[in-house]
């Protein structure tokens, strides 16, 4: 298939591309623009016209000094390729068959590039167009994907945080009263506050921050405070001590737990328990319907994400390079 460069262009629409990602299955706050524009690498999404001018397919293209960045950026999930929004009504064979159209033709319009490298939404779940690139010329390079999990917890406004409760673990609802009685919450723009705590899980499990993860932490956490698309959560002990901090994104379906950090003498007082909680409290009154837990990839956090009703969900990374 040949793929003219009229089909396959930069979108410097903002606005419009806002709205599609809106729109999408695949959207994410993730692809809001002022996260993006906030992050330590150059983003330019790119899109598939289709005879009427309609975006049959998008994908967010991000460089680091004029190379394809490797995805996942620190703190972000879900930075791929976007199809657009189901029409009601639609035959399965016909939006499948589009769906792949779509996704291939895009594919063989960004190849130009030296590398491709994507996290996929999880609503992506027809990965053949990634399979298929270069079947038939594996010398031009074929996709690898890099299977992953994250967990979500489907939530109704309407059921309130008791409903969710009634799904957790005993012990989670245990925890989550005797912290409510024993610690306070405030909503904080304190990123120093954030970034001590966050280096001192590290410490704690013995391992070292990265220079661009203390970095894009704060910028990811200082645009969606800015912006009025996330949270800063805190706990504070009676004598005002901060106990742990999270950090909290929303869109329009979603919340997501993007953040936890503790005080390791306070790591076992049911504060992560408090604080993720009180941050599904908080999407609910935005009225997402789930919740994001932001990864199920290690044991320990794979069962404390579970242990509140996450069902595991698998999504990819992406990657494709120039032999």
């Amino acid at each position: 298939m040949t793929v003219s460069l009229a089909e396959v262009s930069p979108w410097t629409d903002r606005a419009a591309w806002t709205r599609f990602v809106a729109e999408s299955p695949q959207g994410s706050v993730f692809l809001r623009p002022e996260l993006l524009d906030a992050l330590d690498v150059e983003w330019t999404p790119w899109r598939l016209t289709g005879p009427g001018e309609e975006t049959r397919a998008a994908a967010i293209i991000l460089t680091d000094a004029a190379a394809p960045a490797t995805a996942p950026v620190p703190f972000c999930l879900y930075q791929g390729v976007v199809l657009p929004g189901v029409a009601v009504g639609s035959p399965a064979h016909r939006r499948v068959h589009e769906a792949l159209d779509a996704t291939t033709t895009l594919l063989e319009g960004l190849s130009g590039r030296d590398r491709l490298s994507w996290c996929l939404h999880p609503a992506l779940a027809d990965l053949r167009a990634f399979s298929w690139f270069h079947y038939h010329e594996p010398a031009f390079g074929r996709f690898g994907l890099d299977l992953r999990y994250t967990g979500l917890i489907p939530v109704d406004p309407r059921g309130g945080l008791e409903a969710v409760l009634a799904g957790a673990r005993s012990v989670r609802r245990q925890e989550y009263r005797k912290a409510s009685d024993r610690f306070t919450l405030e909503a904080s723009d304190d990123l120093d506050l954030l970034d001590r705590l966050h280096e001192a899980t590290f410490a704690r499990q013995g391992l070292v921050r990265s220079p661009r993860e203390r970095t894009l932490l704060r910028a990811v956490t200082e645009a969606a405070l800015r912006h009025g698309f996330g949270d800063l959560l805190v706990a504070r002990a009676p004598d005002g001590t901060a106990t742990g901090a999270a950090v909290f994104l929303y869109d329009d379906r979603t919340a997501y737990y993007l953040v936890a950090a503790n005080d390791p003498s306070f790591r076992n007082a049911g504060v992560s328990t408090f604080l993720f909680l009180s941050g599904v409290a908080a999407g609910l009154h935005r009225g997402v319907r789930s919740i994001d837990v932001i990864g199920m990839n290690s044991p320990s956090r794979g069962d404390f994400k579970a242990s509140f009703g996450a069902e595991p969900v698998p999504y990819f990374v992406a990657n494709w390079e120039r032999p």
